[in-house]
């Protein structure tokens, strides 16, 4: 904002946002002076309304570069913060959130690759974990926790192949073998004992081990590990065994507790829901599922946005809220979502309820979707429709209501939906 918001401002004062051919020189210093002032004054009343709602721990886009920054540097930016809260005093043009996006922006780039390296190059050291005397009990972060969850299943994870996701160091900033001595110390993750370890081996591998011993090799895989755990040391086969890690009863119920953190994570292109969010969220509601969770929030959400008449971004989270449906296995809170985006990217909804017909257009994806949901489907298409505009608190005429309607018909028709009933 600050300047480039005032030049901005003026160019729509001065017909230059239309297309209008304006000659300034035309224009006397009191006609400038007032334009300046009128955009001025524009700039301090909408900046004043969103510092009035913002709240950097509950804005999805600042909490996710937030959580992408380690506790130290985390300090930090608070501390900034708490510096350019007093410059925004100075200039009231100025929106917190955008000083809040430069200032995370700005640290990101300067920490994020030193971070990755050191985390990188640093292999996780299994033998040093159950014993590790730097290992503190603590509770973990909610990326601890996602990391937690990749130890999940019956037989837990082989040392040898264990990868997480370079996500954990990239964008979350955790020291791996910190994480992990923690979780042995906690008493959430545990070695599998010999017997499940020789269950996850192959039959050539068993069969080796029992040659070494002199003992007798026929049989099915269960006789082959029930003959190596009655005659064999566990000691002395430890080196040769695939030794995995696993999830304790108290790591279960941890894990459990916070799936949403997973459906989170599988679907951050999506939800664009940090972990933190998601987190606090679930210890309000312990009873909530992952996706009531998800669905909370988009909706909290998309008020935000109505409220501050951000119509893109809210038609994006009503897109959001009916793929949480699709994931949830609700297919017709999904079409009735998928109705409302129709609705508005058919007549180029953009912000302050403003229409502009060059945007008009009915993603490809949406129709995709909504082709596959009618292909088999008892309902007529404007019945549907129609209930899902009376949900909607869009303001809108009847001509845009029969337009879109038009274009979606049209549209399902050309994927082969020609036979649907027309109430």
């Amino acid at each position: 904002m600050g300047k480039k918001g005032i030049f901005q401002m003026l160019r729509k004062f001065m017909g230059k946002e239309k297309g209008e051919v304006v000659t300034v020189h035309q224009q006397s210093e009191e006609d400038r002076a007032a334009a300046i002032d009128n955009a001025r004054r524009e700039l301090i009343e909408s900046a004043t309304k969103e510092n009035s709602s913002y709240n950097p721990a509950t804005d999805s886009e600042v909490s996710m570069l937030l959580q992408k920054l380690s506790q130290e540097d985390r300090t930090e930016f608070f501390r900034v913060r708490e510096r350019s809260i007093q410059d925004r005093r100075d200039d009231e043009t100025l929106s917190q959130r955008d000083i809040d996006m430069l200032t995370l922006r700005a640290m990101q780039r300067s920490t994020a690759d030193g971070a990755v390296a050191s985390h990188d190059s640093e292999p996780i050291r299994w033998d040093d974990m159950p014993s590790s005397s730097e290992a503190v009990v603590r509770d973990l972060t909610c990326p601890e926790i996602l990391l937690l969850s990749r130890f999940s299943g019956e037989k837990g994870k082989s040392i040898k192949t264990f990868s997480p996701g370079e996500y954990f160091t990239h964008e979350y900033h955790l020291d791996l073998n910190e994480s992990i001595k923690t979780m042995f110390a906690s008493g959430l993750i545990c070695y599998a004992d010999f017997e499940t370890c020789l269950k996850c081996m192959t039959v050539k591998e068993l069969k080796e081990i029992l040659a070494e011993c002199n003992l007798a090799v026929g049989g099915k895989k269960s006789v082959l590990v029930d003959r190596i755990v009655t005659n064999c040391d566990p000691v002395m086969w430890e080196s040769r065994i695939d030794r995995r890690v696993m999830l304790t009863d108290a790591g279960r119920e941890l894990v459990e507790k916070y799936g949403i953190l997973s459906v989170c994570q599988n679907n951050s292109g999506i939800f664009s829901i940090g972990l933190d969010e998601a987190g606090a969220m679930r210890e309000q509601h312990p009873e909530w599922s992952g996706y009531e969770i998800v669905l909370f929030i988009l909706g909290e959400r998309s008020k935000r946005n109505l409220e501050n008449r951000h119509c893109v971004s809210y038609r994006n989270c009503l897109f959001r809220i009916s793929e949480a449906h699709r994931l949830g296995g609700n297919i017709e809170m999904q079409k009735h979502y998928l109705l409302q985006c129709c609705f508005m990217d058919a007549n180029g909804y953009v912000d302050d309820y403003a229409v502009e017909e060059r945007l008009a257009f009915l993603a490809p994806g949406l129709i995709a979707q909504l082709a596959y949901i009618y292909k088999d489907s008892a309902f007529t298409l404007e019945e549907d429709y129609q209930e899902a505009l009376k949900a909607l608190p869009v303001p809108r005429t009847r001509q845009q209501e029969i337009r879109a309607l038009d274009d979606i018909r049209a549209a399902l028709m050309e994927r082969g939906i020609a036979s649907m009933p027309c109430g």
